[in-house]
């Protein structure tokens, strides 16, 4: 896990800490879970910036906030250490960022690599991706599955960054060619 997710994560669970106090101070919240008193002003200030929070009082060189009542029942966003916000991932997204390190690797290597606690990845998701991935010639089969263990995969065509989807596709199939001659959008196959 990315020291950025580690740091949204944190900050969810003092969030999640900010009700037990009507008010609340960086110290209050760093005492509180045990972090940096850093990462506690860290916080503060992205709730600030999203309008989660809000400034009660400054006493003794010290600031006071509260949860924003307007915001009752709602959760500040996942942000990065600047405040903004993090993009959520589809399971492919992070199975295809396990594949590209250039391992060799299980479905159940990416259950494990590629879940994360806001989206896990279940063994069904990873075996159906790596079919379909085989299927398009990007993966290997380095072992097929035998006995109670799992296939092996390697990837072999790494186009980029982006994981290849499944798409539902409209056109003009031509039998006779084993092609299609037409492709919705306009593109057309060169005969």
């Amino acid at each position: 896990m990315s020291a950025k997710v580690d740091r949204a994560t944190q900050r969810d669970a003092m969030w999640d800490a900010t009700e037990r106090f009507d008010e609340f101070s960086a110290y209050d919240l760093s005492a509180a879970m045990h972090v940096q008193v850093e990462h506690a002003y860290r916080a503060l200030k992205i709730w600030m910036q999203w309008g989660f929070v809000e400034l009660v009082r400054v006493q003794r060189g010290k600031n006071f906030y509260r949860r924003n009542p307007l915001r009752a029942g709602q959760r500040p966003p996942r942000t990065d250490e600047d405040g903004r916000r993090l993009t959520e991932t589809t399971p492919q997204e992070r199975m295809w960022r396990v594949m590209r390190r250039g391992d060799s690797f299980t479905p159940l290597d990416l259950v494990m690599l590629a879940s994360t606690p806001d989206g896990p990845v279940s063994e069904e998701e990873a075996i159906e991706f790596c079919r379909m991935l085989v299927l398009a010639d990007y993966l290997r089969t380095e072992r097929k599955a035998q006995a109670g263990n799992p296939p092996v995969y390697r990837l072999i065509q790494d186009t980029g960054p982006r994981p290849p989807r499944k798409r539902r596709v409209h056109g003009v199939y031509d039998e006779n060619r084993d092609a299609f001659t037409y492709l919705a959008g306009g593109a057309r196959h060169d005969r």
